[in-house]
C-alpha cells in the first residue's frame, strides 16, 4: 500500500463541481472543474476528485484526507426542492410555522407577500399533550393522535417528519416518545425531534430549524450515502483508504463527519459558501487586510459576507430565503442570483431573475446542452463580457447563437433588441 500523502477537497455547486488535490510531499496543487450531476451529485464529485488526483499522477489509495463543501442544501431550500415534509406539534398550534413572529419584512409595503413555509398546511398535524416551562407534564401525550397523523402521512407520501412540542427544551420526553412511535409506524421515513437539533426556547425558531433539517434529510441521505459508497469503491469510485477521514464543512465554518451530515443536514446549509468565507479570511490575513466583504457568485446563488478584524461573523439568528435557522452559522446573505439564474417575465410584464436556476442540466443555453431559457450567463455572453471562445474549466465550449436565441425570448416581449 502506498503511503497516504494527498489531501483532496471538493465543492459541489448547482452548476459546477470544483476539486483540488494537494500533495504533501511535493507541495504540488492540481485542480479540476466538472459539471455537477443533478441526478446524483456524488458522480460529479467523485469524477472531479479523480481528475484532480490523476493530474498528480497518483491514485485514490494515496489520499490521506477528504474535505467536502456543497451548496446542495442551500440550493434545495432556495428552489424549494427538498423532501415532502410533515410537521407535528401541540394541539392548538397547527399554524405555528405559518404565523411565525408576525413580523413584516417591509413594514409599509402593502404588496409584500410572505413566502409559504416549507411544510404546507395540510401536512401540519397536532397531538394532545403538554409540558410546562418547568418541564412538568400537565397533560399526557396522545398516542392515538399520533397514530392517526401517521396514517394520513403515509397516505400522502410524506418523506420526512419534524416534531416540535412546546417547552421540550425543558423536558424532551414527549418529543422522544413521538419520534419513537412515528419511526415505528413510518419505516424508512426520517423523523427529526427539535431538541436533537436545537434544545432552546423560542418555539418558532426551534420548529423552523427542525423542519429545515427534516426537509433536507431525504436529499442529503441520498447524496451523502451515494458519495460514501463511491469514495470507497475501488473499481468505479475513488478507492479511498478506510482510515482516511471524510469531513464536511459546517455552516459555522467548522467540520463534521459524513455520518453527522447525513443525520443533521441543517448544519450543512451554506456549507460551500462558509468554506469560501473562511478561506477568504485566511488569504486576506496573509495580505495584511483585516476587514473585507466577500462575494461568491455560483451557478444558483450569490453569497455575501462580512469579515471584521480578520474573523468571519457568526450569528445564531440566520435566515435562508426567509427560513429562520437557530444554529451558529457564518453570517452569509444568500440570494437566488447566480450565473444559471433564469430570467422570466412576471404577470405584470416586469423582468425578473431567479431564484430558479438552469443548474448543470440542461444548464444555460450557452452550454449547448439543450437549455432554452435565458440565464445570467447567457446575458453576459451576449453582452460580450466574455468571449464565445472561452472554455469553462478548460473543456466546455460556449454557444453564442444559442445564448442569443434564449435572450431573444424575453427581449422581444419587453420591446428590447
Amino acid at each position: 500500500m502506498a503511503a497516504a500523502r494527498l489531501r483532496v477537497a471538493s465543492d459541489v455547486g448547482g452548476t459546477f463541481t470544483d476539486s483540488i488535490a494537494y500533495d504533501e510531499a511535493s507541495r504540488r496543487i492540481s485542480v479540476s472543474k466538472v459539471p455537477t450531476t443533478p441526478g446524483n451529485r456524488a458522480l460529479g464529485t467523485v469524477a472531479g476528485l479523480k481528475r484532480a488526483v490523476a493530474a498528480q499522477g497518483l491514485s485514490g489509495a494515496e489520499i490521506a484526507y477528504v474535505g467536502h463543501g456543497m451548496t446542495t442544501a442551500t440550493n434545495a431550500v432556495i428552489q424549494r426542492k427538498g423532501g415532502r415534509t410533515a410537521f407535528v406539534t401541540n394541539r392548538g398550534f397547527r399554524d405555528l410555522l405559518l404565523i411565525g413572529r408576525q413580523d413584516r419584512p417591509s413594514l409599509f409595503d402593502l404588496d409584500d407577500v410572505r413566502p409559504p413555509p416549507l411544510v404546507p398546511q395540510e401536512l401540519c398535524y397536532t397531538a394532545a399533550g403538554r409540558i410546562d416551562a418547568a418541564g412538568r407534564e400537565i397533560e399526557p401525550l396522545s398516542l392515538a393522535d399520533l397514530e392517526a397523523a401517521a396514517a394520513d402521512m403515509r397516505a400522502r407520501g410524506v418523506e420526512a417528519v419534524a416534531v416540535t412540542f412546546l417547552h421540550s427544551y425543558a423536558n424532551p420526553a414527549h418529543e422522544r416518545a413521538a419520534k419513537a412511535l412515528l419511526e415505528r409506524l413510518l419505516p424508512g421515513v426520517p423523523v427529526c425531534a427539535s431538541t436533537e437539533i436545537v434544545a432552546e426556547f423560542r418555539e418558532f425558531e426551534r420548529a423552523s430549524t427542525a423542519v429545515l433539517n427534516a426537509y433536507l434529510r431525504p436529499i442529503m441521505e441520498t447524496y451523502l450515502g451515494s458519495l460514501a459508497g463511491l469514495l470507497a469503491d475501488r473499481e468505479d469510485g475513488l478507492g479511498l483508504p478506510e482510515t482516511s477521514p471524510v469531513m464536511v464543512i459546517e455552516a459555522s465554518g467548522g467540520l463534521m463527519t459524513l455520518d453527522s451530515a447525513r443525520e443533521k443536514p441543517v448544519h450543512t446549509v451554506l456549507s460551500g459558501p462558509a468554506g469560501g468565507v473562511v478561506g477568504s479570511a485566511h488569504v486576506a490575513g496573509l495580505a495584511g487586510i483585516r476587514d473585507i466583504v466577500t462575494m461568491d457568485i455560483g451557478g444558483t446563488s450569490t453569497d455575501i459576507s462580512l469579515i471584521r478584524e480578520g474573523k468571519p461573523i457568526l450569528t445564531r439568528q440566520a435566515r435562508l430565503e426567509t427560513v429562520p435557522i437557530r444554529l451558529p452559522v457564518i453570517d452569509i446573505n444568500a440570494i437566488g442570483a447566480g450565473g444559471g439564474s433564469i430570467a422570466w417575465i412576471d404577470d405584470g410584464g416586469a423582468l425578473r431573475v431567479g431564484p430558479m436556476s438552469a443548474e448543470a442540466v440542461p444548464g444555460p443555453a450557452a452550454y449547448g446542452r439543450g437549455g432554452t431559457r435565458p440565464t445570467v450567463t447567457d446575458a453576459n455572453l451576449v453582452l460580450g463580457r466574455f468571449g464565445a471562445d472561452t472554455r469553462l474549466g478548460g473543456d466546455l465550449t460556449l454557444d453564442l447563437a444559442a445564448a442569443r436565441a434564449a435572450v431573444a425570448t424575453i427581449a422581444a416581449p419587453l420591446g428590447l433588441d
